[in-house]
């Protein structure tokens, strides 16, 4: 659901902050960066949805355990947005879009949290959570010079009721990555690999991020997650370059079967690797990829084996090269930021995107 109100809004919003891009509140809803003469001003336009957003959504707050909040046997981390942060966040990648002008075509995907995906609107605001939806649409209301939107919050919302993310893990799990890789190929244009098509390896027993932030909690230690991944038909074979220049062989996805509890995540395409290649035996039509990652990029990568010739990974917060040079020098076509929200917000993170650049 396309939020006019918002956009039109947040457009008189972006004349006052592109001034700075220092470190900004958080605030539990978008539209509270604006005077209330702005807001009425606006003349918000009513859409009717096109499905019930609050559908199969919780309907009571969670509790707090430990450094989370846990309703039921899951666990959430929370979200607030930073208008400042997040404006630098579209600036970044819109000076990557600008950079590459001829070169490559760059997309972007801002990865929504699962509490703005499963709790009703009603449940975040009570929470003093910000509005993911909302804020999605900042981001791509924002990308400029040609930056591609790939727009998935209401996508995942729609599909709320399935196994989108971990219980006991702050990541999304493949499935929730393979709704995102739909929508890029939709925006791109090309039909996506039916998920059917896939083969898939299994992991049970998989205690994440969640449990420990819990304190151990029993409501997510009795009730571990099953982690399913989708393996490219293409081919499982990839490298990936260490911290140290260390150029290793390795799979695409890896039998985790015998990593302990916390790191069964690492299946996908060795864990959080400053670089890493990947190239397609089945194509020879120089196509080639680029996705620019924090971890939750890990679970989407696998889906882009199949389709291109090349598939390149940097993982922003290690890598020290230059995303131009890489470009130009691999004949990348395409260039994916995939983030989840609170990097898009978070300092630190931006600084190290710009840093590639």
């Amino acid at each position: 659901m396309k939020r006019k109100w918002l956009a039109v809004v947040l457009a008189a919003a972006l004349l006052l902050s592109l001034a700075g891009c220092g470190n900004g509140e958080q605030v539990d809803n978008v539209s509270q960066t604006l005077s209330q003469s702005e807001q009425e001003a606006a003349q918000p336009v009513t859409e009717e949805p096109a499905y019930n957003e609050d559908a199969d959504t919780i309907q009571t707050a969670p509790t707090k355990s430990g450094t989370i909040y846990i309703s039921g046997n899951r666990g959430y981390s929370t979200y607030g947005f930073s208008e400042s942060n997040t404006l630098e966040y579209c600036q970044t990648v819109s000076q990557a879009a600008q950079e590459l002008q001829g070169i490559s075509t760059v997309y972007n995907i801002a990865v929504p949290l699962a509490c703005g995906i499963d709790f009703s609107n009603a449940v975040q605001k009570e929470m003093g959570w910000s509005n993911q939806g909302e804020v999605c649409d900042f981001i791509y209301d924002h990308l400029t010079n040609g930056a591609v939107a790939v727009p998935i919050y209401d996508t995942l919302r729609q599909h709320k009721t399935e196994y989108l993310y971990f219980r006991t893990d702050h990541h999304w799990t493949a499935l929730g990555a393979y709704y995102a890789y739909q929508q890029f190929c939709q925006v791109k244009g090309v039909e996506p690999k039916a998920l059917e098509d896939y083969e898939t390896m299994t992991f049970d027993n998989f205690l994440g991020s969640y449990y420990e932030d819990s304190g151990d909690n029993p409501a997510l230690g009795n009730n571990p997650d099953t982690l399913v991944a989708y393996l490219p038909s293409s081919t499982n074979e990839m490298t990936f370059t260490d911290k140290n220049g260390n150029v290793t062989p390795w799979k695409v996805v890896y039998d985790a079967t015998d990593y302990g509890r916390g790191a069964k995540y690492n299946c996908f395409i060795g864990g959080d690797q400053p670089y890493e290649e990947i190239h397609n035996p089945t194509r020879t039509d120089g196509s080639a990829v680029l996705v620019i990652k924090e971890s939750f990029g890990n679970a989407f990568v696998p889906f882009l084996v199949d389709d291109y010739q090349d598939v390149y990974v940097v993982d922003y917060r290690y890598y020290n090269g230059s995303i131009k040079t890489l470009c130009q020098e691999k004949g990348i076509d395409d260039v994916i930021f995939c983030n989840n929200l609170n990097a898009t917000g978070t300092p630190s993170r931006i600084s190290d995107m710009e840093r590639i650049l």
